[in-house]
């Protein structure tokens, strides 16, 4: 009987284990392979794109941006809306009140060029959390679709699928999940205007938000305590690779 209380004990040792050594990987690991050795050179567009990026990042994510500093806010909508128009396109505003002041979601649209009725729709949050110039959350995201839009160009005439590329504003908290969110206001304004199409969550795809959210998180925090960098030259306009960050404990 004892031997048999001794071997249930070690199996569920091993379960435990296994399953901690299971959500250790899930948190960290990502697909594909880890690169070694020396990366290739850049490509003149490459070269072309990262200066580009890097300028976006830095006219938005130089300085805190949220309806506590109000003007920076402003001019990173302006700043946005100045270079999509400089790249030939018509941007387009949600305009809705927020704590009193007016805010903007910003959008550019490529419609189908037959009728499919589907809508995809790519964006990031162009304000950033309190006390933070929001270079890495979320600059790099809203440089990324801003070039996307340039770099999908020819398909402005007639895509396969409307196109919506979005930056929102007020995701960050206090206004995360709340009636003043940007990307609240855009659904429910898709959803009145799309009726009746349907706009699903990541969750209801059959993919977890929270989860995928965690994991990015977890992943630069083992990044942070291997003192390994998760900014970069090329994404935020660092002058090295920078670690960064704090780990908390509970």
């Amino acid at each position: 009987m004892a031997g048999r209380a001794v071997l249930l004990t070690v199996i569920a040792l091993l379960a435990i284990l296994a399953a901690g050594y299971g959500a250790y990987r899930y948190s960290v690991v990502v697909p594909g392979r880890t690169h070694t050795g020396t990366l290739p050179p850049l490509t003149p567009e490459e070269i072309a794109l990262s200066a580009r990026l890097r300028r976006h990042i830095e006219a938005i994510g130089s300085r805190e941006h949220n309806l506590d500093h109000y003007e920076a806010l402003q001019q990173a909508a302006r700043y946005i809306e100045a270079t999509l128009a400089g790249y030939g396109f018509a941007p387009g505003r949600q305009v809705y009140r927020a704590r009193g002041k007016d805010v903007r979601n910003i959008d550019v649209v490529f419609e189908p060029a037959g009728s499919d009725p589907e809508t995809i729709v790519v964006g990031a949050h162009y304000d950033s959390a309190r006390g933070t110039p929001g270079a890495n959350d979320n600059a790099t995201g809203t440089a990324a679709v801003i070039e996307l839009v340039r770099l999908l160009a020819d398909l402005k005439a007639g895509a396969p699928r409307r196109l919506r590329f979005v930056l929102f504003v007020n995701e960050e908290l206090p206004y995360f999940a709340t009636e003043e969110m940007g990307s609240l206001n855009y659904a429910r304004m898709l959803a009145e205007r799309l009726a009746p199409a349907r706009i699903e969550t990541a969750n209801a795809v059959g993919w977890n938000a929270d989860a995928l959210e965690a994991q990015a998180f977890a992943f630069m925090a083992v990044r942070t305590v291997r003192r390994l960098p998760i900014t970069f030259p090329t994404t935020t306009g660092v002058p090295a690779p920078t670690t960064g960050g704090i780990v908390a404990e509970p």
